[in-house]
């Protein structure tokens, strides 16, 4: 389990649940890190969410993220691991950009099944240790025909720090048609 999972944790995940206000479905992201049966057949996937993307406990990328649709918004936690440095001792921006897209994303998800980021717009605020654990919460904040804008903040675990900020635009892809591969063009 992450670090921030430990009973010693306690006051983060209290912290967490806090801000979510209400029991959340959990999104299956976090089954990527969790203990059961699926482990090894989402590890084996053909296609992997990016955040996914580094075995090995604590290295990379640890979170789990919490939705809550009645306000189609996502809130995660994410521990920083060491193959994640950019400066010394602090996180890669492309790390922060990463978690943004993908919880940002996950929370136009909800909406649309099939998105793309057509562009994503960070502010950076203040560095991320490596390490330690942050919040990201993001929500959907409208939706003009395929488009979907939303946005996102990274902050501190007590909420004093904002580390970054987003803004960012999905596009709905359209259903892919069927082809006929017995006519010919």
């Amino acid at each position: 389990h992450p670090a921030w999972l430990s009973s010693r944790n306690v006051g983060l995940r209290l912290r967490l649940f806090e801000v979510v206000l209400q029991p959340q479905l959990t999104l299956p992201f976090f089954a990527a890190s969790a203990e059961g049966p699926w482990k090894e057949e989402l590890r084996n996937q053909k296609y992997r969410m990016f955040l996914r993307s580094i075995d090995g406990e604590g290295k990379g990328f640890e979170y789990a993220m919490f939705l809550k649709p009645s306000e189609k918004r996502v809130v995660a936690v994410f521990q920083i691991g060491p193959y994640l440095e950019g400066p010394s001792g602090f996180a890669h921006g492309g790390a922060i950009a990463t978690i943004l897209d993908s919880t940002v994303g996950a929370s136009v998800i909800y909406i649309s099944r099939r998105v793309v980021t057509a562009n994503l717009n960070i502010n950076y605020k203040s560095p991320v240790e490596l390490g330690s654990v942050i919040l990201v919460d993001t929500r959907v904040d409208k939706i003009e025909g395929r488009k979907i804008f939303a946005s996102g903040e990274v902050l501190s675990v007590d909420g004093q720090t904002l580390h970054a900020e987003a803004t960012a635009v999905f596009i709905e892809l359209q259903p892919q048609k069927e082809t006929d591969s017995s006519s010919s063009p």
